[in-house]
């Protein structure tokens, strides 16, 4: 069973601190200021690749 649309996203960038990241980029703060504590405690990164088609 798969399920959609229940949040897969949200949870994720909230577990790689995506949004403390993407803030910290937005601001200009990249070479000013040490990287959010919550990005490094998270280990991991947040990609989403980009859709181009169906592989059939």
């Amino acid at each position: 069973m798969v399920l959609t649309a229940v949040g897969k996203t949200l949870s994720a960038r909230a577990y790689a601190g995506a949004t403390e990241w993407e803030q910290r980029q937005r601001t200009g703060e990249i070479n000013t200021k040490p990287i959010p504590a919550r990005v490094l405690e998270a280990g991991t990164a947040f990609w989403t690749p980009t859709v181009s088609g169906f592989p059939f």
